[in-house]
Order: structure tokens, then C-alpha cells, then sequence
């Protein structure tokens, strides 16, 4: 397994610091096979990890 991969294969703890966890992990997965697809550039991943910060930060 990569690192990307063993980071995400286990559930992401949920608390009171971080509710939003496994969806970010979820989320950050996906936007890191867009790029190893094809699918999406990195500059536009990069643009996309920035917005799924952006709106996991006000959940």
C-alpha cells in the first residue's frame, strides 16, 4: 500500500476537534485519484483540496 492509501484505509477518528473527518479523508481520496487519472490536473486539485477546506471549515 502507498501512504496515500494506508492513511485513508482505516475510518478517520470522530471528535468534537475534527466532525468532519472521514468526510475530508473521503473527499481528499477522491480529488488524489482525479489526478492520478487523468481526470484533473494538480494545479486543480490543488484548487479543489483549498475549496473542500474552505467548506468543511463552516460544517
Amino acid at each position: 500500500m502507498s501512504g496515500i492509501t494506508e492513511a485513508t484505509a482505516e475510518p478517520a477518528p470522530q471528535g468534537p476537534n475534527l466532525p468532519n473527518a472521514q468526510e475530508f479523508v473521503n473527499e481528499l481520496e477522491l480529488i488524489g485519484q482525479q489526478v492520478a487519472f487523468g481526470v484533473a490536473t494538480v494545479d486543480q486539485a490543488a484548487e479543489d483540496l483549498q475549496a473542500l477546506i474552505e467548506r468543511l471549515a463552516v460544517k
